[in-house]
C-alpha cells in the first residue's frame, strides 16, 4: 500500500515538472526560431539586393515580409506574453535586461527589412536599384 502511495506521489512530482518543463521548452524553441528568423531575414535581403529581376524576386519580397511579420510578433510576446504563442509573459529580471541589450540589435534589423519592404510599391527595375542605394 505505501508503494503505491509513493508511486503515485512520484509520478504527480513527474507529472508537475513535465508541464513546467513544457512551458520552457516553448521559450526556448521560440528564442531558437528568432535567431532563425534574424538570419533568415538577413539572407532574404542579401537575395533581394542581389538577385534584382530574378524570377524569385516577388517570392523573396513575400516570404522575407512574413518572416518580419513572425520575427516582430514573437519579440513583442516573448516579452509581454501572447495567448496567440502561449506565452505568459513572465520574465526574471535577467531575462528582462537581455530583451534591453538586444533591443537596439532589433531596431535596427526589423527597421532596415522593413524599409526595404517598403519600397515595394515601385516595379521591380525601380525597387532594386533603390534598395542598392540603402544598402550601399
Amino acid at each position: 500500500m505505501i508503494t503505491v502511495v509513493i508511486i503515485l506521489i512520484t509520478q504527480g512530482i513527474v507529472w508537475f515538472n513535465l508541464i513546467n518543463d513544457a512551458g520552457d521548452a516553448l521559450l526556448v524553441n521560440l528564442a531558437g526560431r528568432q535567431r532563425m528568423l534574424s538570419q533568415y531575414l538577413t539572407k532574404d535581403v542579401l537575395l533581394i539586393v542581389y538577385e534584382g529581376e530574378g524570377s524569385r524576386y516577388a517570392a523573396y519580397l513575400d516570404e522575407t515580409a512574413a518572416a518580419l511579420d513572425s520575427f516582430e510578433r514573437v519579440h513583442v510576446g516573448l516579452q509581454n506574453g501572447s495567448a496567440e504563442l502561449g506565452l505568459r509573459g513572465e520574465l526574471s529580471d535577467a531575462v528582462r535586461a537581455s530583451f534591453v541589450t538586444i533591443q537596439p540589435y532589433f531596431d535596427t534589423l526589423s527597421t532596415s527589412v522593413a524599409c526595404i519592404l517598403s519600397l515595394r510599391g515601385y516595379d521591380d527595375r525601380v525597387h532594386f536599384t533603390l534598395v542598392q542605394k540603402e544598402v550601399g
